[in-house]
Parts: C-alpha cells; structure tokens; sequence
C-alpha cells in the first residue's frame, strides 16, 4: 500500500511496469491510497471464500461499495451496489446506485434488498 500526497500517487501510476499489473491486482481506493495485491487476495476472493464456507451462492450475496478496491466484490456478488458518493468506476459494476455515506446509503441498500422496505 502506498500512502501520500495525490499528486505523487498520480505521479506513481503511470510510471509502474506493465507486467506488475498483469502480476498483482493494483487499485487506486482513494485519492491518497494506491494498493497492490496478491491476485488471489481482494474483497471480491475474501466474499467468495466466505460464501463457501456458509454454502451460500453469489445470487444470494449483497456488496456495497464506493472504491476500486470493491470491485471484485461487486462483481462477485449477485447484488451489486455502489454508495451514491462512489467513483465512476465503481457504479458502472453496480446493479444498484443507492444513496451517499452522508445520506447513509447502507442502511438504505439493506432496508431495499434484504427487508423489501422501499
């Protein structure tokens, strides 16, 4: 993980080699944060994981979330949802745009989707 200034992780970016990318996943999750990863790590394989621990199937899980780092998670899940207040690259992997952190958009996705409280 690397933590500084956004103009320096911006910086950073551009400059990383190609094959890193096809080697580890490396996300962006926020403007001051860039991560790298093991391939087989990320909330997309921890969702998956725990999902056949408990014998549930993907229809039957809900992600929300609001950072490149959410996206395998979303992805994973049969219920994709992103926080109003989530990057562009977030909700074009959602099913579901719910509303901001401020408006308190989980507690709304869950009254939507596990309670039917619309």
């Amino acid at each position: 993980m690397f933590l500084d200034q956004v103009q320096k992780i911006t910086a950073l970016i551009p400059k990383i080699p190609a094959p890193l990318f096809e080697k580890y996943t490396l996300v962006h999750s926020i403007p001051e944060v860039f991560e790298a990863m093991n391939k087989t790590a990320g909330k997309g394989a921890g969702l998956k994981a725990l999902s056949q621990t408990l014998d549930l199937a993907p229809a039957q899980l809900m992600a929300i979330g609001d950072q490149a780092n959410d996206i395998s998670m979303l992805d994973f899940a049969g219920t994709g949802i992103a926080m109003g207040n989530a990057i562009n690259d977030v909700k074009v992997h959602a099913q579901y745009i719910t509303t901001t952190n401020n408006e308190n958009g989980v507690a709304h996705a869950i009254n939507r989707f596990a309670f039917g409280i619309f």
